[in-house]
This record gives structure tokens, C-alpha cells and sequence, in this order.
């Protein structure tokens, strides 16, 4: 797995992780690895060092920085939907697709956690290869896919998800997040 500053590699079963080698660790490394252990720990939600962890990345956009805390405060168990978050964000599904496919983090910010309106899941890093992955990350989170569709009581509504917009525009506003 490469971070920001060097390679690490990380082995572990379900939801713990053992950290195996780093190559240098400097503090940025080590700030990495913490968070990609709260993450395999599945403590990354709404967890403070994630998110000023985004901070340090200048070159996200402002879209781009609050889609992905509003990843991080989608629940386990649920997910949302692309033209949901394209609302939210004043843009277009697809523009949301790109963005998600451009996730640098994708075991930290959930990405997983975004399917079709349709319930259907999409795609997941940047392809279909590992839709199989995100079918098992959602499993393992509480969601049943049938058919390769989530259910809809799964599913956010509009509603929830502004919600969250706001938790998330206010953490962005009282933060080095801007």
C-alpha cells in the first residue's frame, strides 16, 4: 500500500491489522498508519484524525474535501447514492463517480459506501474488477445486497444526507480543513 511519504504493508484478517514493515517512519508515515489502523479497526467514522489528516492534502477542492467527511459520517450499514451526493454538492453524478475514483484513501474514506440510485453498486476503484470488494466491505458493514442491489431502507434519503452536509460544512468551517 503506498502512502503520501513511502510504501507500508499491512497484513491482518476481518478487522484487525498488523503493521509488517515501513520503510522510513517519519511523521507524516506514522500519521498514515494510524489512520489506516483506525480504519482496519473500523474506528475511522467520525474520527477527528481522519479528517484533519485531509487537511494536510491543500490540492483537494473544497467539493472534493467535504464529499469525503460526508463519506466519513455516512453510518455503517447505509449507504448513499450518487445523484444524492451530486445534489448536495451541485454537481452531476458522474462528476461525483470521478471524484470517488480518485479517492486517494480508499480505506479510509469510504468510497464504498456510494451505490446507483437503482440500489445497484456501481463501480468501485475506478472499475469493475473489485466490485466484488465493495460487495464485501458493505456485507461486512450490516448491508444485504441481493442480486447485486442494495435495499432501499439502506439507502440515505435527501434528507439525511443534507443533514450531514451540515455537520460537515460546520467541521469544514471550524477547521484547518478550508
Amino acid at each position: 500500500m503506498s502512502s503520501p511519504e513511502d510504501t507500508l504493508t499491512l497484513l491482518g484478517e476481518s478487522r484487525s491489522a498488523e503493521l509488517c514493515t515501513l520503510k522510513s517512519l517519519n511523521t507524516s508515515t506514522r500519521r498514515y498508519v494510524d489512520i489506516i489502523l483506525l480504519a482496519y479497526r473500523g474506528k475511522y467514522n467520525h474520527s477527528p484524525s481522519v479528517v484533519s489528516y485531509l487537511s494536510q492534502f491543500p490540492s483537494f477542492s473544497a467539493k472534493t474535501k467535504l464529499l469525503y467527511i460526508l463519506l466519513l459520517l455516512i453510518p455503517k450499514g447505509f449507504v448513499a447514492t450518487y445523484s444524492s451526493l451530486a445534489k448536495i454538492l451541485s454537481t452531476h453524478p458522474r462528476a461525483v463517480g470521478a471524484l470517488l475514483a480518485r479517492n486517494p484513501y480508499p480505506l479510509i474514506i469510504p468510497c464504498h459506501r456510494v451505490v446507483r440510485n437503482d440500489g445497484s453498486l456501481g463501480g468501485y476503484l475506478s472499475s469493475q474488477k473489485y466490485l466484488h470488494l465493495k460487495k464485501k466491505i458493505l456485507t461486512e458493514e450490516g448491508v444485504e445486497i441481493i442480486c447485486n442491489k442494495v435495499s432501499s431502507e439502506k439507502i440515505l434519503t435527501l434528507n439525511a444526507l443534507l443533514k450531514l452536509r451540515e455537520k460537515a460544512a460546520r467541521f469544514l468551517e471550524t477547521s484547518s480543513c478550508k
